[in-house]
């Protein structure tokens, strides 16, 4: 009898466990790979830039330079509508659980933090000296001006200020910083702006100018880094050292955009029509460092600039993360700098772009300190010289300079000469190679669905070099050559409510009580 019940535990679990693996070895061919190609990437970069906040609960210091403006020093909060109105010359976000809305010209000490929106709507100038501040909102933008009243954003020096939108698409207002009146911003504080909504901007005003003064300000936005739209406005930039990495166009205008000074490293999308500036009229070089990357034409630029540019069109995108640097005929470095998205278009101008020959490479070493994305101070390593059709030298006579490939890439041609590549996609498990392609600069999304006996471990992109291209939001820029995806999969067990897994089950242990039967009756 021992050996009977031995006999048919081991035929029992034998029996359970080749039904099992039958199971995941018929699901195993049937994972499926959908490739959709899309225009262009709306989804937020993933380099985000984040910023730890200290908090003083209490700021009374005003910035004496504006006494003068208006005496806010009444106590004047109220509620209506769940909205506080509050017109205290000193305000900490901390005490407010509710939108807030200013509704007196005047001078206005802003600090802590914010997790909603704080409105404006007054006919007088307002300004807001930002000390620390931190806002997150809710649905729409960080901060609004309702009116056409003088909007000033003043950054406090040593502090960091942070400003997100809603990330909503469809909001009322489509810029994380929105104005329907002129905004200067000045100081030298920080400033972090994230415009996260599905059109969203980063600072944007509907037709009136933006002027930026001074400040380390830092922009990431879905769409447009700056805009001035509707009838427009000129975008001035007299200073600062700015960084904007757009999904859309880095500035834009429509009217002008005017650069006197400062830093400015500009990165627009790699896909669509979109540049590192975008004027409807003309842009205006007069001075500082200016660099612009994008897909499009940049500019136009205006040859009443009163500084030299250079600008580069390319057949190919170069791709995101790579060292490119200008030197000169001496191989001093002249620009050097992270390109944070892939381009095909770069304008350079500094003072220190003279009448000469220059040459322009990727890749290499600098040993210099980087800020904003551009390197100071160091010594360059050369690294490959970029050509356009074969020419390696580039002249630089009088401000406006330009080189361009003779099939330059132009997305907005609808039958433009930009190359397309082949995706090959390598399925686990007995799914078939699925053959596609897309065009340089698209956005690849892949839909991978497994069938329910598997889940996805890693999904792998190569170029033909073997380089791994970077996984965003289920997708991939298409980059100038073919590309290869690896698809591993892991395998789990059954779900019980399966109706074909029940079917086998069911079958497999008819069919080993009938066996049993038979070996008992024999022993």
């Amino acid at each position: 009898m021992k050996n009977k019940r031995q006999i048919f535990i081991i035929i029992f679990f034998v029996g359970i466990l080749f039904n099992m693996n039958f199971y995941r070895i018929n699901n195993f061919t049937n994972n499926r790979i959908t490739i959709h190609k899309v225009e262009r990437y709306d989804s937020l970069r993933d380099s985000e830039v984040s910023a730890d906040v200290d908090i003083d609960e209490e700021k009374d210091e005003e910035n004496d330079s504006f006494d003068d403006k208006a005496d806010t020093s009444f106590d004047d909060s109220s509620k209506i509508d769940d909205i506080v109105i509050i017109n205290t010359s000193n305000i900490n976000l901390s005490d407010y659980s509710n939108d807030i809305k200013i509704t007196k010209g005047g001078v206005y000490n802003v600090f802590g933090v914010l997790k909603n929106t704080l409105y404006i709507e007054t006919e007088e100038e307002v300004l807001l000296n930002l000390d620390n501040v931190k806002i997150t909102a809710k649905d729409t933008s960080a901060i609004v001006n309702i009116l056409n009243n003088d909007l000033v954003i003043h950054l406090n020096e040593g502090t960091v200020n942070t400003l997100s939108d809603g990330g909503k698409a469809g909001g009322l207002y489509d810029g994380c910083i929105y104005s329907n009146g002129k905004i200067i911003i000045e100081g030298e504080g920080e400033l972090i702006v994230k415009g996260q909504q599905g059109e969203g901007e980063g600072i944007s005003t509907k037709n009136a100018p933006i002027t930026i003064n001074s400040g380390k300000i830092n922009i990431i936005s879905v769409d447009d880094g700056i805009n001035t739209g509707g009838d427009g406005g000129t975008i001035t930039i007299n200073g600062g050292n700015i960084l904007i990495n757009a999904g859309g166009d880095g500035i834009d205008s429509n009217q002008d955009i005017v650069i006197n000074g400062g830093i400015i490293y500009s990165v627009g999308s790699a896909n669509g029509a979109d540049s590192g500036l975008d004027a409807n009229n003309d842009v205006k070089v007069n001075g500082g460092i200016l660099i612009a990357t994008g897909a499009s034409e940049i500019g136009p630029i205006s040859i009443d600039s009163k500084q030299n540019s250079i600008m580069f069109a390319f057949s190919k995108l170069k791709q995101s993360d790579k060292l490119i640097t200008l030197v000169d005929e001496n191989y001093k470095v002249i620009v050097s700098f992270i390109s944070y998205d892939a381009f095909s278009t770069l304008l350079i101008s500094t003072s220190a772009l003279k009448d000469g020959k220059y040459y322009l490479y990727q890749d290499g070493i600098n040993t210099g300190t980087i800020d904003n994305g551009i390197y100071y101070d160091g010594v360059y390593e050369k690294g490959n010289i970029l050509d356009i059709d074969g020419n390696t030298e580039f002249i630089v006579d009088g401000n406006i300079n330009g080189y361009s490939t003779i099939n330059s890439l132009n997305i907005d041609e609808e039958d433009n000469n930009s190359d397309i590549y082949k995706i090959v996609v390598n399925g686990r498990g007995g799914t078939s190679n699925i053959l596609s392609s897309a065009k340089v600069g698209e956005y690849v999304f892949l839909d991978i669905i497994p069938d329910k006996g598997s889940t996805i471990r890693e999904i792998i992109v190569r170029d033909v070099e073997g380089n791994n291209l970077e996984i965003i939001d289920d997708g991939f820029i298409m980059p100038a050559s073919n590309v290869e995806i690896d698809v591993y999969y892991d395998f789990r067990s059954p779900e019980t409510s399966d109706i074909s897994v029940i079917i086998i089950l069911v079958f497999g242990i008819s069919f080993l009580i009938f066996l049993l039967f038979f070996v008992l009756k024999r022993v």
